[in-house]
C-alpha cells in the first residue's frame, strides 16, 4: 500500500516537474534556485567526500568530489560578480567553463583514484587550469559556440566508455549512480542545445544528486562490509579460539589421566617406563628415551628406551654430550626436525631413521632429575611449538614424581638393608622368608637356608680393631655377590653372621653352595698397611624345607642348629640340618657340653 502510494506520489510531481520546465523554459527563478541548490550540492559532496574519504570503498570517488569543490567554486565566484538575478549562468561566459568542469569531472575521477587530497588536487589543477585556458582563450572564435557542445558531448561518451571498462572493478550501486549522472548530464545539453535553460538546470542538479547517493552509498557500504568483514573475523577467530580451546582442554585431560597413573607408581622402574610410555602416546610420536640423572658421576643414565635404537637402555651419556647430554647441560628445551635422516643422521643414531625429536630437562627445584625426549620416525609430520610446552608441562610433573620415587625408594632400601654391607637386615629378610616359604608351599617348590658365621671373629676386632673388622665383613659381603645367584636373598643376620635364602634350591645343591663359599672364604684375605695378610674362615648350617617344615622360622632355626654343630665340631666346615643332627644336639645341650666361644 505504502509502495503503491509512493509511485503515485512520484508520478505526480515528475508530471508537475516536466508541466513547469515547458511552461517556464526561460524563468530565470528557477535557473538561478536550481544553480543555488547545485552549490549546495557541489559542497556537500565535496564535503562528504572529504569527511568519509578513508570509508570510501571506490577510490575514483574522492578525486568526483574534489571536482565538485572547483564547480562550486566558479558557481560561487559567478555570484559575488553578478549577483542573485543572474544567478543562472545562462548567458555568462562562465557557463562554457562549469559545463566542461561538471561533464569532464565523472572521466576524470575514473583515470585518477588516489584518495590522497594533494595528489587528487594536483591531478585536477594540471588537468583543468591548462584546459580551462584554452577553452576561455578560443570563447571569442565564431566557430566555438558549434564546436563546444560536440566537445561536451565528445566528453561524456568517452565518460561512458571508462566507466564500461571500469565496471569490473566498481560498486553495482555506484556504477548505476555514475551511469544515472552521465546519462542526466547528455539530456542536460540536449535540453541547453534545445534552448529549455530550467530543463538544463534542473537534469544538472540530478546529475549532481546521483553522485552524492553514489558517494553516500560507497560509505554506507563500505561501513556496512567493513562490519560484515569484521563481524566475520571475529566469527573466524571465536571458530578457531573455540577449537584451540577445545584441543587444550583435551590435551589437559589426557595431561592428567596421565598424571594420576604415574602418580600411583612408587617403584622406579616401572615408574620410567610408564612416564615414557605416557610421553609417546599422548605425543602421537614414534618412540622416546628417559634418562635420569645421577648427580656423583654426574652422566645421565638412559633407564627406558623405546624405539630409539639397539643397546640405548643403560647406556651413561656425559653431560653436554649428544642431544639428551646436551639439553642436561643447558635446562632449556630443544625441538629438531629432519635431523635423523640421510646427512643429518646423528652418529648416536646410525641404525634409526627418526625425522623429529623434542627434549625436555627434568628438573625440580632447579635441580636436574633427568631428561625425556620423544622422537617421530614421520618425516612429514613436525613437532609443534605447542606439543614441546605440553610435554615441558608433563615433564614438570614427572620430575616431582621421579625425585619422589626416588626419595621414597632410598628410605625404604635404607630401612631394609644394613648401612655397611647393603644387605638385607634382619627384619626385612626374615619378611622375604615369610613370602617365600609360602610361596615354596603353594607351587610345591624346593628352597633352602643357608646360614654362616665367621670364626673366630671377637678376635680380629680385639688385635686388629673394629675398621679391620669392617673390612672382613665386607671381604665377606663381596663373595657373597660372586658366587650366589640373582634370585637368591643374602642378609646380615646379625654381627658377623650372615643368611643366604635359595629359592628353586634342593638339600643337595645347597651343600654344593655352602661348600664353595666356604672355600672361597679360606682361601680369601685382606692386606693390612703393615703388609700383612688376614684371612678368616666361615662355619655353615644348611636346611631344606620339607613337608614337616611349616615355617619361614622353623626353617631358619634347623640352619641355626646345623650351624652350632659346625661350630661344635671345629669350624671351618658345613653341616646339614636333619632329625639325628636335631637329636643329639638337644642331648648334648642337656649334658652341658661346653662349646668354645666364637
Amino acid at each position: 500500500m505504502f509502495s503503491f502510494r509512493l509511485k503515485q506520489l512520484t508520478l505526480i510531481l515528475s508530471s508537475a516537474m516536466i508541466s513547469l520546465l515547458i511552461t517556464a523554459p526561460h524563468s530565470r527563478i528557477l535557473q538561478s534556485t536550481f544553480a543555488v541548490l547545485s552549490i549546495v550540492l557541489a559542497f556537500m559532496v565535496f564535503l562528504s567526500v572529504l569527511h568519509c574519504r578513508f570509508c570510501l570503498r571506490e577510490q575514483s570517488l574522492f578525486t568526483l568530489g574534489t571536482l565538485f569543490l572547483f564547480s562550486g567554486l566558479i558557481r560561487m565566484s559567478q555570484f559575488f560578480i553578478s549577483g542573485f538575478s543572474d544567478f543562472s549562468l545562462s548567458g555568462t561566459d562562465l557557463l562554457w567553463e562549469v559545463r566542461l568542469i561538471e561533464n569532464s569531472m565523472i572521466p576524470l575521477s575514473l583515470l585518477l583514484v588516489k584518495k590522497r587530497v594533494r595528489s587528487a588536487v594536483l591531478g585536477v589543477m594540471i588537468f583543468l587550469i591548462p584546459f580551462f585556458s584554452l577553452v576561455y582563450g578560443l570563447r571569442a572564435a565564431p566557430w566555438f559556440n558549434r564546436f563546444f557542445p560536440a566537445l561536451n558531448i565528445l566528453m561524456l561518451l568517452s565518460a561512458l566508455k571508462l566507466l564500461q571498462l571500469r565496471a569490473p572493478n566498481l560498486n553495482p550501486s555506484t556504477f548505476r549512480a555514475l551511469l544515472s549522472a552521465l546519462i542526466f548530464y547528455a539530456f542536460s545539453e540536449i535540453f541547453l542545445i534545445s534552448g529549455l535553460h530550467t530543463g538544463s538546470a534542473l537534469l544538472r542538479l540530478g546529475a549532481g544528486w546521483h553522485v552524492y547517493k553514489s558517494v553516500m552509498g560507497s560509505v554506507f557500504i563500505s561501513y556496512q562490509l567493513s562490519l560484515s568483514e569484521e563481524f566475520l573475523k571475529n566469527k573466524q577467530l571465536e571458530c578457531e579460539a573455540r577449537k584451540v580451546a577445545q584441543k587444550s582442554a583435551i590435551e589437559q585431560k589426557i595431561l592428567r589421566e596421565s598424571l594420576a597413573e604415574i602418580l600411583t607408581e612408587k617403584q622406579p622402574e616401572k615408574l620410567y617406563m610408564l612416564i615414557l610410555n605416557k610421553a609417546v602416546s599422548f605425543l602421537n610420536g614414534s618412540g622416546g628415551e628417559l634418562a635420569i640423572y645421577n648427580k656423583k658421576s654426574g652422566n645421565l643414565k638412559i633407564e627406558f628406551a623405546y624405539k630409539s635404537g639397539v643397546g640405548r637402555i643403560g647406556k651413561t651419556i656425559p653431560v653436554g654430550e649428544e642431544l639428551l647430554g646436551s639439553v642436561a647441560k643447558k635446562r632449556k628445551p630443544l625441538r629438531m626436525h629432519n635431523h635423523g635422516i640421510g646427512e643429518g643422521r646423528l652418529p648416536q643414531y646410525p641404525l634409526l631413521n627418526w625425522s623429529g625429536v623434542i627434549v625436555v630437562p627434568l628438573e625440580v627445584d632447579g635441580k636436574l632429575v633427568g631428561v625425556l625426549s620423544v622422537i617421530e620416525s614421520n618425516s612429514l609430520r613436525e613437532f609443534t611449538t605447542e606439543e614441546l610446552e605440553l610435554l615441558s608441562v608433563f615433564g614438570k610433573h614427572a620430575a616431582v614424581v621421579i625425585r619422589n620415587a626416588l626419595t621414597f625408594e632410598k628410605i625404604r632400601h635404607r630401612a631394609e638393608t644394613d648401612s655397611l654391607t647393603g644387605l638385607y637386615n634382619h627384619g626385612h629378610f626374615f619378611a622375604i622368608a615369610g613370602r617365600e616359604v609360602s610361596r615354596a608351599q603353594r607351587y610345591n617348590h624346593a628352597l633352602s637356608v643357608v646360614i654362616f658365621d665367621i670364626d673366630f671373629f671377637k678376635q680380629v676386632n680385639d688385635n686388629y680393631g673394629h675398621p679391620t673388622g669392617d673390612r672382613i665383613i665386607l671381604l665377606i659381603r663381596d663373595l657373597c655377590r660372586q658366587l650366589f645367584r640373582s634370585i637368591d636373598m643374602v642378609g646380615r643376620y646379625g654381627g658377623e653372621e650372615f643368611i643366604a635364602l635359595l629359592p628353586e634350591t634342593s638339600m643337595e645343591e645347597a651343600q654344593e653352595v655352602a661348600e664353595r663359599l666356604r672355600s672361597a672364604v679360606e682361601h680369601a684375605f685382606i692386606e693390612l698397611n703393615n703388609g700383612e695378610k688376614l684371612g678368616v674362615t666361615v662355619s655353615l648350617g644348611v636346611s631344606a624345607l620339607d613337608n614337616h617344615c611349616t615355617s619361614a622360622k622353623e626353617l631358619i632355626e634347623r640352619a641355626d642348629e646345623a650351624l652350632y654343630t659346625a661350630k661344635m665340631n671345629g669350624r671351618n666346615r658345613f653341616y646339614s640340618w636333619h632329625e639325628q643332627l636335631s637329636s643329639n644336639l638337644k642331648k648334648a645341650r642337656l649334658l652341658k657340653s661346653p662349646v668354645k666361644n666364637s
